[in-house]
């Protein structure tokens, strides 16, 4: 009811109220006076007498003689009312500021500093590109880790005093409120957007085309401690001035025609042009932020002389801001359209922005080599960055080879190959690049170097390599010198997780054996106990077992025959198999034959469909046909498997009682069958642990799911691979040292899991 009796001091109740001052204006004396007295009226409907009015003109200060209250601030050539913070003028109807500094001191601290600065106030930006000198000021205070009472170096010190020397003429700044924007006035809202590596600025400007321009608001930040790429920190600019933009014009009622912002970044408006999902999460964030922000602005580009912007990203002193310009009015082709440059958004990114991005990111890699690992680390999966390094590497390829020459598809060896070595390399520089300039210059490392034991060489690919003394030894180039790797790399953790994986879980020795013949990581046990403790797979299946006394071994395990000569035996299962693919398959019982050799431990698998006499017969004969015969077969006494289930026990007593068939059959073969005392499992401790060994990997490659006879088979040949390739005798932690032996030397003359390496010539 009250706003519609009074309309326009409800309006400025609303709009123009903060806390218990009304702030007003309008085109006309006649409106004001009406606006006046609404207000009169309005508050005084509420018992709210107005009592004190400021005004730039004599005629509105008209004092009601009826209200004792109210009166008018007398006003002096030189008078100067607070408004929000403020100081306004208003016979000149101008801002301008008083600078409140404490009488000079010998010594400056970090305290003084931030509170000399806090009493800057300037809510509307005017005097971003004097402030932001202090706000980087402040920003070095932070990064030399000055505490807050300490006295500053005599550099900060000096550049502080000097600073705060030229603060005085900023008493000289005046800006005048009005910006010559009448209520029909038509006009343009023009904003700009600079960064430079230290902060980065956002202004805005009233435009009355083909008559004037004027500065509205400015907002000025320090760029971030850590390192970002300029065309990033324009980015940033660009969102600072979408906010600014957004907020001035929901604070507004007369709209602006148009809304026109500029930034000398080609890369910026390549990224503003594209959609979000085509730029990284950093870009794309950002990008869909300024498009909400702002939908209705048209980006231009606009050269660095001319762009406002840049005096508050790079900062200035008082004296050269009084004089600029550009920073009050801002470019002198501003209010012309046709004088405005010709380079707009909707023009297609030209290759001078695509070349300028790509050295930018180029320029970042050299200049931060840790953000660049850090990128990289990002990555859990190592295989996937080495798919994502190996098409890098085959862009770089085809970037001169015509278009039939060009790889393409899945990736090659050698781009995987390169790729891996690329990686190796960025983790030597980043951790070992004092040693890398020494070994390349052929100086001895310094003696607190934790490589120095190692005598590194360089190879023919730019790579650490552990020199040693077995130059002269029949091994591969990579064992006998394998390549160094931190242990402290961020990458290096994901290089042993796939390793961890690759060996189906292994445990820790395992994973040092297959890493020691291709690479040597400092600290190495340290960081393989770390991967597997930190595996939640391995985590859930692993339990703490009860230690037995074990008695002396046997006589056969301590003569040295060929492998499988005496071999025990032991079945695993039952597993569930799938008859066939598919949905709605029938399922069946399946069990694996454990075959371990007596002497060094190796294992041969065996899937069976059954245990009859048949299948075991069936899988005998497949494992000394491709292993040998034996000469003496150890299994468990039939009374063990009591605890079983029914069938099982059933089943597991025809087949390992060995009927007269099995043992017939086996004698004319030269076997003898010995079974060990009834009660005593520790005797078969051997296959039992074979068995256990088999399962560990079983169940967490497999968990709930079911196989089919062919899948199980290849499963379990895998699973026999990782078994053969465990070293025999515990790992050395010498890089010198040769490598452990495993069961696969004996069965196939290498470790069966190696992957061929690229050849690597010996330089001797």
């Amino acid at each position: 009811m009250k706003a519609k009796q009074w309309p326009e001091a409800a309006q400025v109740i609303r709009q123009q109220t903060y806390v218990d001052d009304p702030f007003a204006g309008a085109d006309t004396i006649e409106e004001a006076l009406s606006i006046k007295r609404q207000l009169i009226d309005l508050l005084k409907s509420a018992q709210l007498e107005l009592g004190k009015w400021s005004a730039n003109v004599p005629d509105l200060l008209e004092i009601n003689n009826s209200n004792p209250d109210e009166f008018a601030i007398s006003i002096h050539d030189d008078d100067s009312i607070s408004t929000l913070g403020v100081r306004w003028l208003p016979l000149s109807d101008c801002f301008h500021f008083v600078a409140l500094l404490s009488p000079q001191k010998e010594n400056y601290t970090k305290r003084i500093i931030l509170s000399e600065t806090a009493k800057l106030f300037d809510p509307l930006g005017w005097l971003a590109p004097v402030i932001i000198v202090a706000k980087i000021l402040l920003q070095d205070l932070w990064l030399h880790g000055i505490d807050w009472d300490s006295s500053l170096p005599p550099e900060l010190s000096d550049h502080w005093i000097d600073f705060r020397r030229t603060l005085p003429l900023i008493n000289t700044f005046k800006v005048p409120r009005w910006i010559s924007v009448l209520t029909k006035t038509r006009w343009q809202l023009h904003g700009f957007a600079d960064a430079s590596k230290r902060a980065y600025a956002a202004v805005l400007y009233a435009v009355i085309p083909q008559r004037t321009s004027i500065i509205i608001t400015a907002k000025s930040k320090v760029a971030p401690t850590k390192v970002e790429t300029l065309p990033r920190l324009e980015l940033c600019g660009a969102v600072l001035l979408s906010r600014l933009t957004r907020h001035l014009l929901d604070g507004i009622a007369n709209q602006p025609d148009s809304v026109t912002l500029w930034s000398d970044s080609q890369v910026t408006l390549a990224w503003l042009q594209g959609h979000p999902s085509r730029w990284p999460t950093f870009v794309a964030n950002r990008v869909s932020e300024v498009r909400t922000h702002v939908p209705q602005a048209v980006w231009r580009h606009v050269t660095s002389a001319d762009n406002p912007a840049d005096v508050a990203s790079r900062g200035t002193s008082p004296p050269q801001l009084t004089e600029s310009q550009l920073w009050w009015h801002g470019p002198s082709w501003l209010p012309y359209e046709h004088d405005w440059p010709s380079s707009s958004l909707q023009a297609q990114p030209t290759d001078e922005a695509l070349k300028t991005c790509s050295m930018a990111a180029h320029t970042a890699c050299i200049q931060d080599n840790k953000t660049f690992i850090e990128t990289l680390a990002k990555h859990s999966n190592y295989e996937k960055l080495l798919r994502i390094i190996g098409l890098c590497y085959r862009w770089y390829l085809n970037r001169n080879r015509k278009s039939k020459s060009r790889g393409t598809g899945f990736s090659t060896i050698q781009e995987l190959n390169a790729a891996r070595i690329a990686i190796f390399r960025v983790m030597q520089q980043d951790k070992f690049k004092t040693e890398l300039d020494s070994t390349r210059r052929g100086r001895e490392l310094a003696v607190k170097s934790p490589l120095r034991r190692f005598v590194p060489i360089l190879d023919n690919q730019g790579l650490l390599r552990v020199g040693g003394r077995l130059q002269n030894a029949i091994l591969d180039y990579n064992e006998k010198h394998p390549i160094i790797l931190p242990g402290n790399s961020p990458l290096i953790r994901c290089y042993v997780e796939h390793v961890h994986k690759l060996t189906l879980h292994g445990g820790i020795q395992l994973m040092r054996s297959h890493l020691a013949r291709s690479v040597w990581i400092t600290n190495g046990l340290r960081v393989v106990q770390g991967v597997y403790r930190r595996c939640i797979t391995c985590t859930r299946y692993q339990a703490r077992t009860c230690q037995q006394r074990m008695a002396p071994m046997p006589a056969y395990r301590l003569k040295p025959q060929r492998p499988f000569i005496e071999t025990g035996i032991d079945f695993a299962g039952p597993f569930t198999l799938r008859m066939s693919k598919g949905r709605g398959s029938k399922t069946t019982k399946g069990y694996v034959a454990v075959f371990v050799c007596m002497v060094m431990k190796a294992v041969h698998l065996e899937v069976t469909s059954g245990l009859t006499v048949e299948d075991f017969l069936a899988a005998y004969s497949r494992f000394a046909l491709r292993r040998g015969g034996c000469k003496t077969i150890y299994s468990d006494n039939a009374t063990t498997f009591k605890a079983a289930s029914a069938e099982l026990s059933r089943l597991l007593q025809a087949t390992l009682q060995m009927s007269g068939e099995i043992i017939n059959t086996l004698a004319l073969q030269g076997t003898e069958w010995k079974f060990i005392p009834p009660r005593a499992p520790h005797f078969g401790g051997l296959w039992e642990s074979a068995v256990r060994s088999f399962k560990f990997h079983f169940k967490r490659v497999v968990g709930d799911n079911h196989l089919t006879y062919e899948e199980m088979t290849t499963l379990a040949v895998k699973i026999e691979a990782c078994l053969n390739s465990r070293p025999m005798s515990p790992l050395s932690s010498s890089a010198t040292d040769e490598v452990a032996l495993t069961p696969a030397h004996f069965l196939v003359g290498s470790p069966i899991l190696t992957i061929p390496e690229p050849a690597v010539e010996d330089p001797n």
